[in-house]
């Protein structure tokens, strides 16, 4: 996995308690298995070139992203969802030692 992002909303951000008021989370992974790939022809510019310049294109890697909010879900959901981030995390950090 290459990375982890996890994005937060607060009922009440003025607030701001880390143990209360989360309606919202938006979590982004980047998955280093997949890649989306865009190819297309290369050219040199010059529109009266007839030479194969072979192809061109980019490697993108896919993302996974999941919103989760308590209006639709309900905040059991949310705080599971960030409990989920948090041990995801945990997990990615011991691999990498």
């Amino acid at each position: 996995m290459g990375s982890v992002i996890l994005s937060e909303v607060h009922r009440s951000p003025q607030n701001f308690r880390p143990d209360r008021g989360l309606v919202e989370v938006t979590l982004t992974m980047n998955w280093s298995g997949g890649a989306r790939l865009d190819t297309m022809p290369a050219d040199c510019g010059n529109p009266e070139c007839m030479a194969d310049h072979g192809d061109t294109g980019n490697v993108s890697p896919e993302d996974i992203t999941l919103r989760i909010a308590s209006t639709a879900e309900g905040d059991t959901a949310v705080r599971e969802a960030r409990a989920f981030v948090r041990a995801l995390r945990r997990a990615q950090v011991h691999q990498t030692r």
